[in-house]
């Protein structure tokens, strides 16, 4: 996954269906450019209604495609979660796959500035209104009010809601340290594992700095007990080992993440 280290368009709020066409063809591998896209799959790309290019970008920084353009021509591969996505949830209506979508955007690096400006910053329970946000951003409101309406409406990811809002004001919305989304928290947090800190000489990450650089419990606005008691979930499936024999404790992945994309779906009844 390549860079989004600024804003991408948010003119239009993010559209499960339409993710759901750009996975269909990330699938085949496919090439063509904008216009080849939109007629294939029906996304608008008119001046003032284009939202193929935001929907690629979406997806992109949500980890779930990977994305190269070209003289104009976009090629489209699937991430591995993108893969089980495709499989097991084509139109993310799945929690998990919506809150791990939205954890990708989150990402300090492969994700979306604007995201992670809001959302890792934002680590306390208050509400805060529009306007602050828009001026913690740095973006006026109208240039927010999509990425408020993806949490807010149906086709798009307000059945987990990471914004709500009380009256005027919004406030965070922690996601849920469930037995059956471990397996879909496990293949992120080794996915970061590998992607942040992995090298032949470094095997083992303390908790802290693990926290600090990857910044995944304020994705999912955590306290320290919740990303504790991920941590330990993890340890007991056997996907990484936790020595608390030196202070801090630090972690160590014991398998692929690319093994463990493949079966988040496996406990979600």
């Amino acid at each position: 996954m390549s860079l989004l280290s600024t804003n991408f368009p948010m003119t239009f709020f993010c559209e499960r269906q339409s993710i759901s066409q750009i996975i269909d063809l990330a699938a085949t591998g496919y090439k063509g450019s904008i216009q080849d896209i939109s007629k294939i799959t029906g996304i608008p790309t008119g001046r003032s209604s284009g939202k193929v290019k935001p929907h690629i970008d979406y997806a992109k920084g949500m980890g779930l495609i990977e994305s190269q353009l070209d003289k104009g021509i976009y090629e489209l591969l699937l991430t591995p979660f993108g893969k089980i996505v495709k499989k097991s949830d084509p139109f993310l209506e799945e929690s998990i796959t919506q809150w791990l979508a939205h954890a990708n955007l989150c990402d300090p690096i492969d994700g979306a500035s604007t995201w992670t400006t809001i959302f890792t910053n934002w680590t306390t329970n208050e509400c805060r209104s529009e306007s602050l946000i828009a001026s913690i951003t740095n973006l006026p409101r109208i240039k927010l009010r999509p990425l408020f309406q993806m949490y807010e409406r149906k086709e798009s990811f307000g059945k987990i809601g990471a914004l709500r809002r009380e009256r005027e004001d919004l406030f965070r919305v922690p996601a849920t340290v469930s037995y059956e989304w471990n397996k879909g928290f496990a293949a992120l947090t080794l996915s970061l594992l590998e992607r942040y800190f992995h090298s032949d000489e470094r095997k083992q990450i303390s908790i802290p700095e693990f926290i600090q650089v990857t910044k995944l419990p304020s994705r999912f606005h955590w306290q320290v007990d919740d990303f504790t008691r991920l941590i330990q979930n993890l340890a007991s499936l056997g996907y990484i080992k936790i020595s608390n024999l030196v202070d801090p404790p630090v972690i160590q992945s014991l398998i692929s993440s690319e093994l463990v994309w493949g079966t988040i779906y496996d406990d979600i009844v």
